[in-house]
């Protein structure tokens, strides 16, 4: 649910200053959570209602480093739970929370893939697709760093101190992670010291 719901947001989701983990996580917990305890189809909507109005996720934690994206998966798990309980005590939550007018998709991106949310479904698990993450950085970096550090091992170990490098990450990416990720990974792995390393924006 969680995975369906994130890619119906579209990295779209981002521009618009959300973080996706939070904003879809929350469904794929309440999803969880009335699975677990039986919910009927009325309980489980209701729910997602309520969870609608409890999705958040701010990405102004970029512009200081700020902690509270790694307790954005506690957040929603939290009120996923309260969500869920207050559903399960007759509490009545919005209808059409995900595709409805003021709704999830409505509110939430620009660019809202709706088609995500049930393509396949029953058929193929997004979950499956996803992997732990290799490095400790944002995901959309990580082609970006497999590259560089294939690249390294091209390098003759001597010429590394004089070697420059230009790395281009996705347009969202840069929004996100601006250029620290990739020149980390080179600098830190097997004494690798490039002398330039510019990161661009590939459109």
């Amino acid at each position: 649910m969680c995975c369906r719901i994130g890619a119906a947001l579209t990295p779209s989701s981002y521009e618009r200053g959300f973080h996706i983990t939070a904003v879809s996580g929350i469904f794929g917990a309440v999803a969880a959570v009335a699975r677990l305890r039986g919910f009927d189809a009325e309980a489980t909507a209701s729910a997602f209602g309520l969870a609608l109005s409890k999705a958040a996720g701010s990405m102004r934690y970029l512009a200081n480093g700020a902690w509270h994206k790694r307790l954005h998966p506690g957040f929603l798990a939290h009120d996923a739970l309260t969500c869920a309980t207050l559903a399960e005590a007759g509490v009545r939550g919005a209808d059409g929370a995900i595709e409805g007018r003021y709704g999830l998709l409505a509110g939430y991106t620009e660019k809202a893939q709706p088609k995500a949310l049930t393509h396949e479904l029953g058929t193929s698990w997004l979950l499956l697709d996803t992997a732990v993450k290799p490095y400790p950085s944002c995901r959309l970096t990580h082609g970006a760093i497999d590259a560089a550090l294939a690249l390294r091992d091209a390098v003759a170990q001597e010429e590394r101190a004089e070697a420059a490098l230009q790395v281009g990450i996705p347009p969202t990416a840069m929004t996100i992670v601006g250029e620290h990720s990739c020149a980390s990974a080179l600098i830190s792995s097997r004494s690798a010291r490039p002398s330039l390393i510019s990161i661009n924006s590939e459109t």
